[in-house]
């Protein structure tokens, strides 16, 4: 299942729309949220309509005249259910054959306090018992490499987004392709870039799409890049849970295992590298266990549980 967010700009142009169209098409996308599309509500079936006939809509109009976000999909390939909206996000649970996502399609407003409403809107949606990713323009920077030339980021600009962060319990996702996903599209020392357009996961998420990125494809028609992300590049779920047995630990090699697995995996947030290295941990003493255990009757070198040495979870 493939889904895009993108930030287009505006989609009153037909040479826009066209371009659109090739891009979700040539993508094979199940999913898209279009933001800023500036089409007024009445010409809206109109423009949906030159995206082809395959896809539904959703958006929120309800919420603003400017239609600031529409939600689209393809039913024949996923099912997608609105949940809640407001003027700068749209919420929604995603649904396939071997997926059920909540996803929140963001756009946030132009200035600081016009944004207070996102960030408390948002906190409202998040919960823990799904896999859930919030996802689109912020309009707001985070950090303060987040712009490349301009002016400099102020403590101003990025409290209110690390606090909803830290309210929250939300990590970044892994990203690919261009770190910067907005420009002024100007040139040499006049040319201003930032990170604007971002995903954030929670736990859930990570526990069951840890290897999922979003790529940040180049612009094309706007001067946003679009985010796109695959949920069938992460591992495929179901199957027994892995347990632990103590008697593994009695094992010569299980030190160097665990060593050489915990080293093998970086990443750029603390807290995301911790969740990826236990997973790579456990992906090797998974096959450690395949290994000696089922080779046990075989095997001489495996040393047999002791008495009281049971499985823990």
């Amino acid at each position: 299942m493939l889904c895009v967010t993108w930030n287009v700009r505006g989609m009153n142009d037909p040479f826009k729309i066209k371009e659109i169209k090739n891009f979700l098409y040539s993508h094979k996308v199940a999913v898209c949220a279009l933001l800023e599309t500036r089409v007024r509500e009445q010409n809206a079936n109109k423009v949906q309509g030159k995206l082809g006939k395959d896809w539904k809509w959703l958006n929120n109009y309800s919420h603003s005249a400017r239609g600031r976000i529409w939600i689209g999909w393809r039913p024949a390939w996923v099912n997608v259910t609105l949940t809640h909206t407001q003027e700068q996000l749209m919420v929604c649970d995603i649904q396939d054959q071997s997926h059920k996502i909540k996803m929140v399609a963001v756009y946030g407003l132009h200035t600081i306090a016009d944004r207070k409403s996102l960030w408390s809107g948002l906190l409202q949606c998040v919960q823990q018992q799904d896999p859930m990713i919030i996802i689109g323009d912020f309009n707001a920077v985070c950090h303060s490499n987040d712009r490349l030339h301009g002016t400099l980021i102020t403590d101003a600009e990025t409290e209110d987004f690390q606090q909803f962060l830290l309210q929250s319990n939300l990590i970044e996702s892994r990203s690919t392709g261009s770190y910067y996903s907005w420009s002024n599209s100007s040139i040499g020392s006049d040319r201003v870039l930032s990170r604007i357009d971002k995903a954030y996961v929670n736990l859930v998420w990570l526990g069951m799409y840890a290897e999922v990125s979003v790529q940040y494809l180049p612009p094309g028609i706007s001067d946003h890049s679009p985010l796109l992300f695959n949920l069938m590049t992460g591992r495929p779920q179901g199957g027994k849970p892995f347990k632990f047995m103590n008697v593994m630990a009695e094992q010569d090699e299980f030190l160097e295992t665990v060593e050489k697995a915990w080293s093998s995996v970086n990443g750029r947030f603390k807290l995301q590298a911790v969740w990826l290295k236990l997973k790579a941990v456990k992906r090797e003493l998974k096959q450690m266990k395949t290994q000696k255990i089922g080779l046990a009757h075989e095997s001489e070198g495996f040393k047999a549980p002791t008495p009281g040495n049971a499985e823990s979870g």
